[in-house]
């Protein structure tokens, strides 16, 4: 092939030229009948329409060095552009042409909206070849509560869409934990537990990261054997599309957390309550150097593999906000072993990937002897530790690069899915480079967050951190981005008046969180405010202020209205829409709405934990209580009796008892224009 031009992108206008050394290729002569290509073609078409796929040359080709990339090139021989592009993977196939379609294309594809514009038979030229080598072994996406905050409500069409997105952003090593019930089920059933005794293990569908983790059982639970067998098909047709990406799914493993009723079925079992997890009662926990141990996790291992197949990577995380019965060190070092050792006695190829949080969670337990020991356990090259917070506190510089394991830099950045604009663009332009500089055992990067569908730029910017080699001119990025997000490069916001921008549903999702979050920075204003107006007693300043912070609230409530995704109605009617056939959709439903509110009884610690400034909650539950908040200060400012905490606290969990059991329908279809209304609230309740 003789000398490959590889250009190494620095920022978006100012492109490098690089020399690569020359290389052989090896090429299928089936190549067009390669599964790898048809799985391609077919995001093609669902992205950008049939129409594009005799437009688009894709070729698979290893190289000798086993280097992972990918190619882009057009030719402009024939009556229309062909483009081309070559890579090592399927996955890196998808890369190749997000790439081109970002960067050449000006289009974008979100969880927020899609923007493009191209024609198939007039399609942008590559002026130059690009060859990009991707420096990340591993791109891990998706965090364990993700199962609970983002995905538990999503049917196959929307699991399509997100392997999708995956391909397109490169990541090849996803977490798949669907369908796990199914097995443990049949593993617990095997050793003599009744159906009830392993439901009230089992907590209700929204809650199962924390179940699976041995946070919490049973609450809001009674989840049938008809979700577990909806869920395990679905996992089926989740792992087939992955693989054929050529995707490494990593599957859960066995930490040691088992049902409380294995105790009395196996009375000799060294099993242990831990500390409860907030206010929630503490879990059942297995020794690891318990025969028992033993067979359940490789039971688990067994029956999962012979369900769904394996990659042979496993996640299982024992202490995830939990304290270990000891800090010995000979303790430690044995548990990490053991689960191990059992691992590879279910699957001789295993690689335990382990979640990094319980290091940064509780740094006064896990001192470098305790995490050493621990780690120390598993030999070298066959753990690989998720840095899960690299992007604010991170682990890896301050466990010696986690003592010689293999290790990927993680963006968390969101929790509970949270509303909310923000995002260390700055920071994860440049400290995945200054990390994989530091420590040759950084073997990736990845997405950890606790839920999705939010601030989408920071995420599309982290996705590039997997071949980056050097940082973005951050100015450049930007300004590109914002001309593929909306189609064009725009004015401030509020000063465009092309309606070739503002009806794109890209420019209307982001106006709709821009205003948003003005409002919530005005509100937290006012209630500064307001608080102060009641300390000093002043009952006209009292009065103005609270009018103006429950106006905001329902201004919030407008605005999130003209968005389908920020509604409330569209999680409720998910949940009930997966309600499997012949059940009542209530439990679901209660589930749905538990988890965005209450997060489990009234008096849970984690109460609004996963807080959502969406449409039909912002006016029914936030305003309520505020109401409620308001009436009683007013109320003691005009009766000068002290507040009553009490009363209002009963008052307001009645109203969110309420809240949380109703079967209400909410709206799944938005209403108003976000443009519109942003401008009014702006020029008319707001120009101040």
């Amino acid at each position: 092939m003789g000398c490959v031009v590889t250009f190494e992108i620095n920022s978006l206008n100012v492109i490098k030229v690089i020399e690569k050394s020359p290389d052989i290729r090896i090429i299928d002569d089936e190549v067009n009948e390669d599964p790898g290509i048809l799985v391609v073609q077919g995001l093609i078409s669902r992205i950008l329409g049939p129409q594009f796929i005799p437009y688009f040359n894709l070729v698979l080709i290893n190289t000798t060095t086993g280097q992972q990339y990918f190619e882009v090139s057009s030719d402009t021989s024939g009556r229309t552009t062909t483009i081309t592009i070559k890579a090592d993977t399927p996955v890196n196939l998808a890369s190749g042409i997000n790439f081109y379609l970002k960067y050449y294309g000006q289009c974008s594809f979100t969880w927020t909206g899609d923007q493009c514009n191209l024609t198939a038979s007039n399609l942008p030229v590559v002026n130059n070849p690009v060859s990009i080598d991707m420096l990340s072994q591993y791109r891990y996406y998706m965090n364990v509560c993700t199962f609970g905050y983002s995905t538990v409500w999503w049917d196959w069409p929307r699991w399509e869409r997100e392997i999708d997105w995956m391909a397109l952003n490169g990541y090849n090593l996803p977490l798949a934990f669907v369908g796990q019930e199914y097995v443990w089920y049949q593993v617990f059933a095997n050793l003599g537990l009744s159906e009830s005794e392993i439901q009230a293990w089992f907590t209700g569908p929204a809650f199962l990261p924390w179940n699976r983790m041995g946070n919490v059982n049973e609450w809001a639970g009674n989840l049938t054997l008809g979700w577990m067998a909806d869920q395990r098909d679905l996992q089926i047709q989740i792992l087939t599309r992955m693989r054929q990406f050529g995707m490494q799914a990593v599957l859960p493993g066995f930490a040691g957390h088992v049902p409380e009723a294995l105790e009395t079925h196996y009375p000799k079992a060294n099993i242990t309550q831990l500390g409860g997890w907030g206010t929630f009662s503490g879990t059942y926990y297995l020794n690891p150097d318990d025969p028992l141990f033993s067979k359940i996790a490789q039971a688990f291992v067994i029956t999962q593999n012979q369900l769904y197949g394996t990659d042979h990577f496993y996640n299982f995380d024992p202490f995830n906000e939990l304290e270990p019965p000891s800090s010995d060190l000979t303790y430690l070092k044995n548990c990490s072993q053991s689960m191990f050792n059992n691992l590879i006695a279910a699957d001789p190829q295993g690689i335990w990937v382990l979640q990094g949080w319980f290091l940064v969670d509780d740094p006064e337990f896990w001192l470098p002897p305790q995490t050493e020991a621990f780690l120390s356990g598993v030999p070298i090259g066959k753990m690989i530790v998720l840095d899960l917070w690299s992007d604010v506190i991170p682990a890896w510089n301050s466990t010696n690069y986690y003592y010689g394991h293999n290790w990927i830099w993680c963006m968390l950045h969101n929790f509970g899915g949270r509303s909310g604009m923000y995002g260390k663009i700055p920071f994860i332009s440049t400290n995945p480079i200054e990390a994989r500089s530091l420590s040759p055992n950084m073997v990736g990067t990845g997405l950890t967050p606790e839920a999705i569908e939010q601030n989408v730029i920071v995420y599309d910017l982290m996705s590039e951190m997997a071949w980056r080699s050097t940082p973005p001119d951050l100015k450049e990025w930007v300004d590109q981005y914002v001309t593929r997000r909306y189609g064009k490069h725009g004015l401030p916001f509020l000063s465009i008046n092309d309606t070739s921008i503002t009806n794109t549903s890209t420019f209307s999702f982001d106006l709709t969180e821009i205003t948003t979050q003005a409002l919530i920075n005005l509100f937290m204003t006012n209630e500064l405010q307001l608080n102060s107006a009641f300390l000093n007693n002043s009952l006209e300043e009292f009065n103005k202020y609270s009018e103006a912070l429950l106006s905001i609230i329902q201004d919030v409530y407008t605005i999130a209205s003209t968005q389908e995704m920020l509604l409330v109605g569209h999680w409720t009617a998910r949940a009930r829409a997966l309600t499997p056939a012949n059940e009542s959709t209530n439990l679901y439903e209660m589930n749905a709405r538990n988890q965005i509110t209450l997060w489990g009884p009234t008096y849970s610690d984690v109460h609004d934990y996963a807080y959502k400034l969406w449409g039909g909650l912002t006016e029914d539950f936030y305003l309520a209580r505020w109401t409620l908040f308001v009436k009683e200060l007013q109320y003691s400012l005009t009766s000068s009796q002290p507040f009553n905490s009490t009363l209002f606290q009963t008052n307001c969990e009645a109203v969110e008892e309420v809240w949380n059991l109703q079967t209400y329908p909410y709206p799944t279809i938005p209403t108003g224009n976000s443009y519109e209304i942003s401008k009014s609230l702006r020029e008319n309740q707001y120009n101040n």
